[in-house]
Order: C-alpha cells, then structure tokens, then sequence
C-alpha cells in the first residue's frame, strides 16, 4: 500500500523494524539486506532527514555478526558524516560497533576512545535497553584486555549496580552477562595463579550475582540461546577453578560431584557445554564467537586428554581468527597449541615443505616478542618456580636462569614475576596439568 501510494517515509519506517527484529531473530543476512534495500531505494534528502542512521546501524551490526568487519566499519564510518547526522543516541550504536570490531582486532587504544565517545553521547539521553547495554559490555571487554580481570570485574560490578539485567530485554542483557563471566572466568584464574584470596572473593561473589540474575532471564530465539548456552559454560568453567583455588580448565576436576577418582566425567561434560555453545554460533554463522567458544572447547579437550579433539578445534578457530583479523584470539590459539604441541597446520602441501604457520610448535615466540627460550622459562616462572628450580629444569646455570627472566620481564614491560605469571596465565601459557 505504501508503495502504491508513494509513502517512502512509511517504507522506511517499515524497513527499520523489518531490519531489527529480523537481527534480534539471529536472522542476520536477511536484517542487512533489508537494511541495505532501504538505504539504496530510498530518496537521499528523505534518508538523511529520517531514518538514514538507524539504517546504517541496521545493516553494520548483523555484519559485525556476520564477521564481513570491513564492511561493517564502512557503513558506520560513512554513517557518522554530516550527511546522515545522527543523533547521540545512533551516534553512539554506531561507536559501539566500531569499537567491538577494532578490540576484536587488538586495538585497545581506539576501543577505548569509542567507549569514551558513546558514552559521552549518551550522557544525557534516557535509558534504553538496546543503547546502555551494548555499551556496557564494551566497557566490560575493554576494562578486560587493556586493564585485567581486576578491572573487568569492577567494571561488571558497576553496571550490575545501575542496570537490573533480569528485568532488562534478553536480547541486549544476554552479552552483558556472558562479558561478565567472562570476567569471572579470567579473574578465577589469575587469583589461582598469585594466590589472590581477595581477587578470588570478588570474582566468587560476581559469579553469583550473575548467576541470580541468569535464572530470571529468559531467551527468545536462536541468538539469545547462544548467549545463554555461553554463559552457562563459562560459569561453569570459573566455578570449577574457583573451587579450586587453581588456574585452568581442569581444576578442581572431580571434586565437585566426589568422583576424585574419575575427573574425566567432569571435564567431558565441560567439553560438551563448549561445543554446545559452539554449535549455536555456528548455527547463526558468527564466526567470532564461534572461535572463541571453539578455543575454550580445545582447551578443555586438552584437560580430558583429548590432544586430537583439541587440535580438530583448534584449527577451526585459527582458521575463523584468521579471516577475521582477530589478532588477540589467534594469538591466544596459537600459545595453546604450541603449549599443547599441535600443528596448527596439518603436515602437508606448504608445510610439509618446511611451511609453519606463527603458532605452530617450534615455531618463534613471536606474538610476545620472546624466543622459545624465553617461553619456557615464563611458563616456568608461571608455575612459581624459583631461579634456582628453573636452572635445575632447564639444565642451565641460576645466573642464566635469572638474565633470561629479566629479559622477559623487560620485554612484556612488566615490574615483577608476579605480573608475568599473570600475563602467562591470560595468554594460556600457564599449564596447571603439568606443573601440579
């Protein structure tokens, strides 16, 4: 009928809501090409009048979830020029994509700035789902990777002090708490790392705020069912190791349910927490999540013993990092799988021929700027090894042992054994299967 009638504004209109509740289906190819239709078809004057800017929201945030970023950061970019003239509201939805994508990437530094630009946009707007929430998981994940778990945590405690993420839509309240837990999951582990009694209470006692405020939230759709399945696994893996009081997926295994002999049963259904969710991104066709689920998956396969499960995912995550610039996460995947032993890249064609991919065993410590040398040595540094123990284990002199934890402390720009068993721990250096 608008059609007929020539209502373009009515068009647009529709093709807003059509866009978004399509994305908040998990329909994400079908919500940028309805976003996309509008934005081509539809008057330039009367676009930049109306709904221009919710459009190019529209259609950049199912392709941040699709993974096709490049795309995504050009539709924001092209958004934010005078021509389209966004509101604060818009403006900041569109800062928030555009720093979900360059953290991803590693750029911490321009993370924050857009967390420091959408909030100064929304400072004075009204509460709404669907803008303070993004938000404040990015300011979740960015406390995380440029400040540590201890800030992730604070920062996750603030927002659940302002926001009642159980009364909140599901579709925005859901990757709240998965960065929550996420939080968690990092502070469990660096708090068994240093001995931390006061950073494992903080974390135990998030842990359980998050928990509360899970059980009330319900899901709609395939979407917040990944989220949920998420969440659930990365709560379960922060309370295995904060019962524990050790770092790593297999901590604690077989404590929980008075099976000590048999902490395979644990971890295993563990594993199939994290392939379950796994299963969900890829059911949605988001590959960033999908290779984060699929690491921690490995890592935990890894735990079980299941060194050729562990290395099937692997691969399909570095694979998925790869293409995506994901830098953090493919570094990640690559600490693993040298700590692990797998090659990230079967031996055959380019390989076989002496071809080896950065994170491959025996390959360089060049993700961290530290040769092999070096590596052992901060996982042993990790492990709270003295000098001394580590010469011994190592079969060289303590002098040596000590000039080459100096040079790691100098070359990560870290002030203390402390500090590098920590940042060994984040990068999944740390081993807890064989230094116990």
């Amino acid at each position: 009928m608008a059609e007929r009638r020539g209502a373009d504004d009515v068009l647009l209109h529709a093709a807003v809501n059509e866009s978004h509740l399509l994305e908040g289906a998990g329909e994400h190819e079908r919500a940028a090409e309805a976003a996309r239709r509008a934005t081509v078809s539809a008057d330039p004057q009367l676009l930049s009048r109306t709904s221009g800017s919710v459009l190019a929201i529209n259609q950049a945030e199912p392709l941040y979830a699709l993974g096709r970023w490049d795309e995504a950061l050009k539709i924001a970019s092209g958004a934010m020029d005078l021509f389209l003239a966004p509101g604060p509201m818009n403006r900041a939805l569109l800062q928030i994509i555009t720093g979900s994508i360059v953290l991803a990437r590693g750029d911490r530094a321009a993370a924050a700035q857009a967390v420091l630009a959408a909030r100064d946009a929304l400072s004075s707007a009204r509460y709404e789902d669907q803008h303070q929430l993004p938000l404040a998981r990015l300011e979740i994940l960015v406390a995380l990777g440029t400040d540590g778990p201890a800030a992730a945590l604070a920062a996750t405690s603030r927002i659940m002090d302002r926001f009642e993420l159980s009364g909140s839509s599901p579709r925005y309240a859901w990757p709240v708490m998965v960065a929550g837990a996420s939080a968690v999951m990092a502070a469990a582990g660096l708090a068994g790392v240093a001995h931390d009694e006061r950073l494992r209470d903080e974390a135990a006692a998030l842990a359980e705020r998050l928990r509360t405020a899970a059980e009330k939230l319900g899901t709609f759709g395939p979407a917040q069912r990944a989220f949920q399945l998420t969440y659930a696994a990365t709560d379960a893996q922060a309370t295995r190791v904060l019962a524990s009081g050790e770092p790593g997926p297999g901590a604690g295994a077989g404590q929980a349910d008075g099976t000590a002999g048999e902490p395979g049963g644990l971890l295993t259904g563990l594993v199939a927490a994290w392939d379950e969710a796994a299963a969900a991104w890829a059911g949605l066709g988001e590959p960033y999540p999908l290779g984060d689920t699929l690491l921690h998956a490995a890592e935990t396969a890894l735990a079980c013993g299941d060194r050729d499960g562990a290395a099937e995912r692997l691969r399909r995550a570095v694979a998925l990092a790869d293409k995506l610039g994901a830098h953090p996460l493919a570094g990640q995947i690559a600490i693993l799988a040298r700590r692990a032993r797998i090659r990230l890249i079967p031996e055959t064609g380019d390989d076989a021929a002496g071809g080896q991919r950065p994170g491959d065993p025996g390959a360089g410590g060049g993700e961290l700027g530290l040769t092999e040398r070096e590596l052992e040595v901060l996982r042993l540094v990790a492990a709270g090894r003295s000098n001394r123990e580590i010469a011994a284990e190592l079969f060289i002199s303590p002098k040596t042992a000590s000039v080459h934890v100096s040079n790691i402390l100098g070359k990560l720009g870290l002030a203390s054994r402390g500090e590098a068993a920590a940042r060994a721990h984040a990068l999944r250096l740390f081993d807890p299967a064989s230094t116990a």
